[in-house]
């Protein structure tokens, strides 16, 4: 395929280079030469250890709050399926571990 740009990327990507897609769905897109040509979902099944985990800590409760650089969309479609309400999503590894010292201090200071 020579001359032709072919780059897997992800939806941060479309947007963030004006290439024009309204689903957020797709974890992974292929494109040719920036233009998205196909999508794949990827997903990774919740696993009965968690859902049990986060029902145990409720039931004790332990308010659960779900920290994850994943998008939004995705973050919440999890959340939802392990019943946890409180969902901060797109998050960095910098930023996760400020929202943890904020939420050290809250607690013992």
């Amino acid at each position: 395929m020579s001359g032709v740009l072919v780059s897997m990327i992800s939806h941060y990507h479309l947007k963030k280079n004006v290439i024009h897609s309204d689903n957020k769905h797709y974890s992974v897109w292929l494109s040719c030469n920036d233009k998205p040509v196909a999508a794949f979902k990827l997903d990774d099944p919740i696993r009965q250890e968690s859902l049990e985990l986060v029902e145990q800590c409720q039931q004790q409760g332990i308010q659960v709050t779900m920290l994850t650089g994943d998008n939004s969309v995705h973050a919440e479609t999890v959340a939802k399926q392990l019943h946890i309400n409180e969902v901060v999503a797109n998050q960095s590894p910098q930023r996760k571990l400020n929202y943890l010292a904020v939420c050290h201090r809250q607690m013992w200071c």
